[in-house]
């Protein structure tokens, strides 16, 4: 099953659009999820491993963000699906929004961007 490598190039693509540079970026997701962040440009990858055997539902939280409407877009990696597409409004940095269930040691990827 290869669909998670073009899934990983497509997100690749989008963050490297514009070539900008990518950096670390600051996020969290509570202690039963493992969060890792990158920022490119005005965009934000991010990915969340759920460290638990059961089912949790996490909320996202990334600061460090101009203010402004972002589009906030999940991505199942294990059926290569995308689900839970949110508009966050940005006023003091920081972005919050609600992941979904992740059942027991599933993955999610989520792709932000400005609007």
């Amino acid at each position: 099953d290869n669909y998670q490598f073009s899934t990983a190039a497509t997100f690749l693509a989008e963050m490297m659009r514009d070539n900008a540079e990518l950096t670390s970026a600051s996020a969290s997701a509570g202690s039963n999820v493992e969060v890792l962040a990158l920022a490119a440009g005005q965009g934000r990858f991010v990915w969340l491993r759920n460290k638990v055997n059961y089912s949790v539902s996490p909320t996202l939280t990334m600061s460090g963000l101009p203010n402004g409407t972002y589009i906030v877009k999940y991505y199942n990696t294990a059926t290569a699906a995308w689900y839970n597409q949110q508009t966050r409004t940005v006023t003091n940095g920081t972005l919050t929004s609600s992941v979904g269930t992740l059942t027991a040691t599933q993955d999610a990827a989520c792709w932000i961007a400005l609007q």
